[in-house]
């Protein structure tokens, strides 16, 4: 039964969301369990996902996970239904461009493209399977204008949209879906 506060009936729908601890993640997760949807909630910190499984526990599963490692991919690519992928988790440190130092460029790069990429990739095989999904990358208004002190992170948001747009391309007639979704700062 979905929430009477939701618009949309995601019943019987299985949707993951990455960085699902806080923030945009957290929000996401919620929404897609008032809906209907069971949703694995994927974050590297157990106690904030067992804080947000307590809001939805009969529609709300946890993974403790690390996006980047190998064997999390493997484990999206064993299930057996994904209709949803809400690719949410990212990372910033603004920091003046000439002050970027090698590790927070490659942190902020293997966060925000790499494994968005690699997320979004084991995600599509098992759609491709189903023959069907929406696979949602959170970007950002910064991958579109860019900001003071955000070279790095503006340059990572701009990549999720070329690799949208991509991406889109490419699976819009296996009926699988790809968007983004840009806010700005939030609360």
């Amino acid at each position: 039964m979905t929430s009477p506060n939701s618009p949309f009936d995601l019943s019987a729908k299985t949707a993951l969301v990455t960085g699902a601890g806080k923030g945009i993640g957290k929000a996401c997760a919620l929404a897609l369990a008032n809906a209907g949807a069971q949703v694995i909630c994927v974050a590297r910190t157990l106690t904030d996902l067992q804080a947000l499984q307590a809001e939805c526990p009969e529609r709300i599963d946890i993974w403790c996970e690390d996006v980047t490692d190998k064997r999390f991919l493997k484990k999206i690519e064993a299930l057996e239904k994904l209709d949803i992928l809400v690719n949410n988790v990212g990372t910033n440190k603004p920091l003046p461009f000439v002050e970027v130092d090698e590790g927070t460029l490659d942190l902020m790069l293997n966060m925000n493209v790499r494994s968005a990429f690699l997320v979004a990739q084991a995600s599509a095989r098992v759609m491709l399977r189903q023959k069907s999904g929406s696979i949602i990358h959170m970007s950002s208004q910064m991958g579109h204008v860019g900001g003071i002190d955000r070279t790095v992170y503006s340059s990572s948001k701009h990549a999720i949209e070329g690799m949208v747009k991509s991406m889109a391309i490419e699976w819009g007639s296996f009926d699988i879906r790809i968007n983004t979704i840009c806010p700005t700062f939030i609360r």
